[in-house]
Protein backbone atom coordinates (compact mmCIF):
# COMPACT_ATOMS: atom_id res chain seq x y z
CA UNK A 1 0.00 0.00 0.00
CA UNK A 2 1.30 3.27 -0.78
CA UNK A 3 2.16 6.00 2.23
CA UNK A 4 -0.55 8.48 1.29
CA UNK A 5 -2.79 5.76 1.52
CA UNK A 6 -1.99 4.29 4.60
CA UNK A 7 -2.45 7.74 5.94
CA UNK A 8 -6.37 8.22 4.60
CA UNK A 9 -6.78 4.50 5.90
CA UNK A 10 -5.51 5.53 9.67
CA UNK A 11 -7.84 8.81 9.19
CA UNK A 12 -10.69 7.02 7.68
CA UNK A 13 -10.21 4.71 11.05
CA UNK A 14 -11.06 7.24 13.57
CA UNK A 15 -14.46 8.46 11.57
CA UNK A 16 -18.14 7.80 12.47
CA UNK A 17 -20.25 5.21 10.24
CA UNK A 18 -22.13 7.98 9.00
CA UNK A 19 -18.90 10.44 7.72
CA UNK A 20 -17.80 6.91 6.15
CA UNK A 21 -20.76 6.80 4.24
CA UNK A 22 -19.87 10.09 3.06
CA UNK A 23 -16.33 9.76 2.50
CA UNK A 24 -17.41 7.12 0.48
CA UNK A 25 -19.74 8.56 -1.56
CA UNK A 26 -17.12 11.44 -2.41
CA UNK A 27 -14.73 8.80 -3.71
CA UNK A 28 -17.99 7.32 -6.00
CA UNK A 29 -18.25 10.73 -7.05
CA UNK A 30 -14.69 10.99 -8.09
CA UNK A 31 -14.46 7.98 -10.21
CA UNK A 32 -17.74 8.70 -11.58
CA UNK A 33 -15.87 12.38 -12.35
CA UNK A 34 -12.62 11.14 -14.00
CA UNK A 35 -15.06 8.70 -16.10
CA UNK A 36 -17.16 11.29 -17.58
CA UNK A 37 -14.43 12.96 -18.92
CA UNK A 38 -12.94 10.21 -20.74
CA UNK A 39 -16.22 9.12 -21.96
CA UNK A 40 -16.23 11.85 -24.88
CA UNK A 41 -12.97 10.98 -26.54
CA UNK A 42 -14.04 7.36 -26.16
CA UNK A 43 -17.21 8.05 -28.06
CA UNK A 44 -15.27 10.14 -30.91
CA UNK A 45 -12.89 7.08 -30.65
CA UNK A 46 -15.52 4.19 -31.13
CA UNK A 47 -17.65 6.62 -33.76
CA UNK A 48 -14.25 7.66 -36.02
CA UNK A 49 -14.50 4.10 -37.82
CA UNK A 50 -18.66 4.44 -38.58
CA UNK A 51 -17.83 8.22 -39.54
CA UNK A 52 -15.10 7.61 -41.91
CA UNK A 53 -17.23 6.38 -45.02
CA UNK A 54 -18.83 9.51 -44.89
CA UNK A 55 -16.69 12.30 -43.82
CA UNK A 56 -13.60 10.74 -46.13
CA UNK A 57 -14.76 9.81 -49.59
CA UNK A 58 -13.36 10.53 -52.69
CA UNK A 59 -17.09 11.43 -54.49
CA UNK A 60 -17.72 13.86 -51.98
CA UNK A 61 -14.34 15.18 -51.84
CA UNK A 62 -13.96 15.86 -55.70
CA UNK A 63 -17.40 17.58 -55.72
CA UNK A 64 -16.30 20.29 -53.76
CA UNK A 65 -12.77 20.70 -55.22
CA UNK A 66 -14.69 21.38 -58.08
CA UNK A 67 -17.47 24.00 -56.87
CA UNK A 68 -16.54 27.44 -58.64
CA UNK A 69 -15.99 30.00 -55.60
CA UNK A 70 -18.07 33.03 -56.37
CA UNK A 71 -16.15 36.70 -56.40
CA UNK A 72 -17.86 39.10 -54.00
CA UNK A 73 -18.43 41.09 -57.06
CA UNK A 74 -21.58 38.69 -57.09
CA UNK A 75 -22.88 38.81 -54.47
CA UNK A 76 -23.95 42.88 -54.95
CA UNK A 77 -27.06 42.19 -56.39
CA UNK A 78 -28.29 41.03 -53.39
CA UNK A 79 -26.41 42.92 -50.93
CA UNK A 80 -29.03 45.73 -51.24
CA UNK A 81 -31.72 43.58 -49.76
CA UNK A 82 -30.39 43.83 -46.59
CA UNK A 83 -31.42 46.68 -44.59
CA UNK A 84 -33.16 48.25 -47.63
CA UNK A 85 -29.65 49.46 -48.49
CA UNK A 86 -28.34 49.35 -52.22
CA UNK A 87 -25.04 46.86 -52.25
CA UNK A 88 -21.62 48.05 -53.77
CA UNK A 89 -20.60 46.91 -56.91
CA UNK A 90 -16.89 46.35 -56.79
CA UNK A 91 -14.84 43.90 -54.41
CA UNK A 92 -13.32 46.59 -52.48
CA UNK A 93 -16.13 48.31 -52.43
CA UNK A 94 -17.76 44.91 -50.39
CA UNK A 95 -15.18 44.88 -48.62
CA UNK A 96 -15.49 48.67 -47.37
CA UNK A 97 -19.04 47.99 -46.54
CA UNK A 98 -18.28 45.10 -44.45
CA UNK A 99 -15.83 46.90 -42.65
CA UNK A 100 -18.41 50.04 -41.66
CA UNK A 101 -21.56 47.39 -41.16
CA UNK A 102 -18.79 45.48 -38.63
CA UNK A 103 -17.47 48.81 -36.97
CA UNK A 104 -21.29 49.98 -36.28
CA UNK A 105 -21.71 46.64 -35.05
CA UNK A 106 -18.92 47.07 -32.46
CA UNK A 107 -19.38 50.42 -31.39
CA UNK A 108 -23.34 49.96 -31.38
CA UNK A 109 -24.77 52.15 -34.09
CA UNK A 110 -26.66 49.27 -35.51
Amino acid sequence: MRPQTQQIAHKLDDLSPERLTEVEDFIDFLRARDRDKTLPGEYAQASEAAFAKVWDNEEDDSAYRSEAVLPASDLSQVAGLFKGRTGPKTDQEIEAGLLRDVQRKWHGRD
